[in-house]
């Protein structure tokens, strides 16, 4: 389902910042673009329908919103620069991502588990690092599991979790479980806005 927010700021565009006038373009299928304007001005697109190797073209850190959040051109989500450290029960981690202001700003939330993975790179078999893409400008991402929104269908007591740690002999590309929700406490690493995956509600901004 496509819901369309009148007034809504796109998620690209950091605060302040003079609007487009052009309408985004919504293409067949998750392949979803839109218009941003980054600190000089130029136009990007966000799509989930191609890949950036280049990190430095692929994240920024948000000046608009204090350093404190990074933007993913790849997806046009935003993330928590430097997500914190502690653990939490899924049931409080929704409640600590949507009562964060991160930069000053609201509007945080748990990702679901296909937003989350976006961020795994499968190609680091260090055990010793995050698997983030060389070179991302992430703080204390931890070699662990985080929680993600997506409940399993038919299985409401279970949720889809994502692993940064690699681990030897597994034949998994992306580090992708699921958990008990009454389980062991785990990481949370909130995101804003953006394009979300086909387990939750997709909208199109206007930017």
């Amino acid at each position: 389902m496509i819901i369309g927010l009148t007034g809504s700021r796109c998620p690209c565009r950091s605060a302040g910042t003079p609007a487009a006038k052009e309408e985004p373009k919504q293409l067949p299928g998750r392949d979803v673009r839109i218009k941003i304007i980054d600190s000089q001005f130029r136009y990007e697109s966000c799509s989930w329908g191609r890949r950036i190797d280049d990190v430095q073209k692929r994240f920024r850190v948000l000046s608009g919103l204090d350093g404190e959040a990074v933007l993913d051109r790849e997806t046009g989500l935003v993330w928590e620069h430097s997500p914190s450290t502690q653990t939490l029960a899924w049931p409080k981690a929704r409640l600590f991502c949507a009562q964060k202001a991160v930069g000053g700003g609201g509007g945080w939330r748990l990702p679901a588990f296909d937003e989350l993975a976006t961020l795994v790179d499968p190609n680091v078999t260090d055990p010793l690092l995050p698997r983030l893409q060389a070179g991302h400008p992430f703080l204390q991402v931890q070699l662990s599991d985080y929680w993600s929104a997506t409940v399993l269908a038919g299985q409401s007591g279970f949720t889809m979790i994502v692993s940064f740690s690699f681990v030897p002999g597994s034949d998994a590309p992306i580090g992708v479980g699921d958990a008990n929700v009454a389980g062991t406490a785990k990481h949370v690493w909130a995101v804003r806005g953006g394009f979300v995956g086909p387990s939750a509600q997709v909208f199109k901004w206007r930017c």
